[in-house]
This record gives structure tokens, sequence and C-alpha cells, in this order.
């Protein structure tokens, strides 16, 4: 099984952290190992860079528009949380060898090109 290099990015809203008991502007600075642990806990592959952008972006909870600060994070691919039933199709793609890949782009295609041969057209 040849795994793959395609990696899933996430990313978790200031907006959508608010509503955690004890959440403060300088919780991320103020509680570190916290803060990672609830990043890994929604989704956030720990081991790779967290990058903190102030930007107008949707809530993942509501899907409103909000300024303001949020987490992008390169999503977990263990068991775990793909079997979680909260990660996305991209997190379940990056944890899948070449063949599923491949057969899940190819699900994905609007439009497939079948040459009088049968074959799929693999070049669109």
């Amino acid at each position: 099984m040849i795994k793959n290099t395609y990696k899933s990015y996430n990313y978790l809203s200031e907006a959508d952290l608010c509503v955690i008991d004890g959440w403060t502007d300088t919780y991320p600075t103020d509680h570190p190992a916290a803060f990672k642990e609830l990043l890994f806990k929604h989704g956030a592959d720990t081991s790779c860079e967290v990058e903190c952008v102030e930007d107008t972006h949707r809530m993942r909870t509501s899907n409103k528009a909000h300024t303001g600060r949020r987490w992008v994070f390169v999503e977990r691919t263990d068991n775990n949380w793909i079997r979680s039933g909260l990660a996305t199709i991209e997190a379940y793609m990056a944890s899948s060898d070449a063949e599923i890949q491949k057969d899940m782009v190819n699900m994905s295609r609007r439009r497939q090109i079948v040459p009088q041969d049968g074959e799929v057209d693999e070049s669109n």
C-alpha cells in the first residue's frame, strides 16, 4: 500500500470557540497545552504547525460570516478521527491509499468521458 502525500486543511474560528466555558481572547497563550488538546479534539494534527489568521471566514457551527481569528491546521487522519463522523471527505482521502484516492477522485467528477472502448478517460 502506497501512502499518499495529501493533506487536508481545516480551521476553528474564535467565534465557534466562544461557547466553551472559560474561553477568553488570551486562552491560546494563557493555556497552550489545553488549547493544543482542544485543537486535537476538534480535528487538528497537533504534530504539524497551527497558524492563527485574522480574516473574514465562515463559522463551522453556524456557517455565518465572522471577521476575527481562526486557527488553520492540518486535519488529523488517524482512525479514531476518520471514524468519528466529524472528519472531512478530504481527511478521509488523505488517510487512504493511492487506489482509494483515485477511485474517490473519479467518483467525484461531474462528468466522465467514456470512449468507445469503455475505459474512462483520466485526462480531464
